[in-house]
């Protein structure tokens, strides 16, 4: 092995792509501070998911963080 601290990219850790949200997916939807909020939904063929107070929202092809964080600001 290289003493200079450089490996081959062969020793490298695989990193793994965050998961994109896909159709037929069913997501548990939570809330902290209301649980009348709480639903679990699958998201249809055409990427969107029916919620509680919200218009559809699209979920396909997006990370489950990035849902989280505009489900967050859309709530009331």
């Amino acid at each position: 092995l290289p003493t200079d601290g450089s490996q081959p990219a062969m020793f490298e850790p695989a990193i793994e792509p965050e998961y994109r949200i896909q159709v037929g997916d069913r997501l548990a939807i939570r809330s902290y501070y209301d649980p009348q909020l709480n639903q679990d939904v699958v998201v249809r063929r055409d990427g969107r998911i029916s919620l509680i107070l919200l218009q559809d929202v699209a979920v396909f092809d997006r990370t489950p963080a990035d849902v989280a964080a505009q489900l967050s600001e859309q709530y009331p």
